[in-house]
């Protein structure tokens, strides 16, 4: 089995990078030709990019920013056990660490983009009518004769259209009511806090239950402000 695809062996170019990939995995007992991302902070501080990493940023950067994300928007509050009400259940975090590749790498060679880190909200004990209300959720995905008029009426009007990526989007959506959450193992401690402290949210985490349930209502306050201004031509 090749390493690689030949493109210049007609046998070779006509089979998908898939079913190479997945039959050199196989035999080399992984799922991927690239190191498997870590799966916790213990897992990070193992790594040689922990702190000073060899190309882009390190996995501790990944977690420091992701907390300035929650300062930023006021996501959690630290408290003490003792401050949770009587009968509240305290859910957990599951922290997501992933590794953003570029198009220029390769199966042999990996090109690193940067690292990144998410604090998502451990949903499966979250409970219907305690924990969250609202089951129907649908996806705003635009029709392409919805796509196609768009820059139509722009150019017809003399307009300036303008794209935009909403960062951070869940943790910006508010909570009607405070949720308990114990923070992700060992993360107190790198903070220098108290770990037998906990966190109170005001804000979203990703995977709030149902899925895109925040998301949507920051989304229906940003489609609430006109994306089109007109210009001076």
């Amino acid at each position: 089995m090749p390493n690689t695809v030949d493109l210049s062996d007609e046998i070779q170019a006509m089979i998908s990078h898939a079913p190479l990939l997945s039959k050199l995995a196989e035999a080399n007992g992984k799922l991927s030709t690239n190191d498997p991302d870590p799966v916790s902070l213990d897992a990070c501080k193992k790594l040689v990019n922990w702190e000073y990493p060899r190309k882009r940023s390190s996995w501790k950067q990944a977690i420091m920013n992701e907390i300035e994300n929650l300062k930023k928007f006021d996501v959690c509050k630290i408290i003490p056990l003792s401050s949770v009400p009587s009968g509240a259940k305290i859910l957990l975090i599951v922290t997501g660490h992933f590794i953003k590749r570029t198009k220029a790498g390769t199966l042999e060679h990996e090109e690193v983009d940067k690292r990144k880190c998410g604090m998502c909200l451990g949903s499966r004990k979250a409970i219907k009518g305690v924990h969250y209300n609202r089951i129907d959720v649908y996806a705003p995905v635009p029709k392409w004769s919805a796509i196609k008029l768009q820059p139509a009426l722009t150019s017809q009007h003399h307009l300036q259209l303008k794209a935009f990526d909403c960062v951070t989007a869940y943790l910006q959506a508010d909570l009607k009511d405070s949720l308990y959450v114990y923070p992700p193992k060992r993360l107190m401690q790198e903070l220098g806090q108290n770990p037998n402290k906990i966190w109170m949210l005001n804000k979203a985490l990703y995977r709030l239950p149902p899925p895109g349930d925040a998301g949507g209502m920051i989304l229906l306050n940003l489609y609430s402000d006109d994306s089109l201004g007109s210009t001076d031509n």
